[in-house]
């Protein structure tokens, strides 16, 4: 007698007589022994009925590191280099593994993560980012957040953002934590070649009540100065020798920001007039 299972998900046990024995002369197809079912326990390994009929994948986990937490993170990478901004930063509220990987701001791999989904998925900004800024700060700061870094505020056309200090801000929160050009010239406290080299805003009225003047961060104006103190008499030339090269490049940079950020306004009002129907001003 063999036992044989259909491949279906019933289980269905199917009992085979062999034939020399519905064939005996002694036993007759009505004078047959009845075959009772055999229970599981008579059944060996592998015909259980315990044993699956397909291959199942089993994760073995702790509460506290789930199965998904224990990618290689080379194939972690190669997912999410096809995930948008937006999903890497929903993907990065998952849990603390892949917060701390994903906003790591310094490692490589996972600035190369946010770079490939920036330069794949976004039409602006299409520059690097800034010295001293990540990709993942440059995205949301650009892109998703434009709430006021310091208070919190997002009414629309509240907030701007300054690439000279690299933060979003509205004017109340920027005025709040800047010092003007004449301030520091009368507090006498370091040389006017050396506040040449502290990135600074021009403000020329627009919704600040204020006369135009030139805005410095005010923890960059300390820093400097204190950083100016500390110089020995034999390396003060040197010192703001290099000064000088680090910030006329990084205005160049900046510049090179507003000019973007000029031309995404100017293509979204043209598309958005295009849209509604308007003919955009010459």
């Amino acid at each position: 007698m063999t036992i044989s299972r259909t491949t279906d998900t019933t289980s269905t046990l199917h009992l085979k007589v062999p034939n020399n024995l519905s064939s005996s002369p002694n036993l007759s197809p009505l004078s047959s022994p009845k075959l009772s079912p055999l229970s599981t326990e008579q059944i060996p390994e592998p015909f259980g009925l315990q044993t699956p009929l397909t291959p199942t994948f089993h994760f073995s986990f702790s509460p506290q590191q789930p199965p998904i937490v224990t990618i290689s993170l080379e194939i972690f990478a190669k997912i999410c280099e096809h995930l948008t901004p937006l999903d890497i930063i929903n993907l990065s509220k998952v849990c603390k593994q892949y917060r701390d990987y994903l906003c790591s701001k310094t490692s490589a791999a996972s600035q190369a993560i946010w770079r490939k989904a920036r330069t794949q998925f976004l039409i602006y900004p299409r520059l690097p980012p800034p010295q001293g800024m990540d990709e993942e700060r440059y995205i949301k700061i650009t892109n998703f957040d434009k709430r006021c870094e310091f208070c919190g505020t997002n009414e629309p056309g509240s907030t701007r953002l300054y690439w000279e200090f690299q933060t979003r801000s509205c004017d109340p929160c920027l005025l709040e934590r800047t010092v003007i050009h004449e301030e520091i010239l009368m507090a006498n406290r370091i040389p006017t070649n050396v506040l040449d080299t502290i990135p600074c805003v021009w403000i020329r009225g627009g919704a600040f009540p204020v006369p135009v003047h030139r805005y410095y961060w005010t923890e960059e104006v300390e820093s400097t100065i204190e950083s100016w103190d500390l110089q020995p008499e034999s390396e003060l030339i040197k010192w703001l020798s290099r000064r000088v090269i680090h910030h006329k490049a990084f205005m160049s940079e900046v510049s090179r920001h507003y000019a973007e950020d000029q031309k995404q306004w100017s293509d979204s009002y043209i598309l958005q007039r295009k849209n509604k129907g308007v003919s955009a001003p010459l």
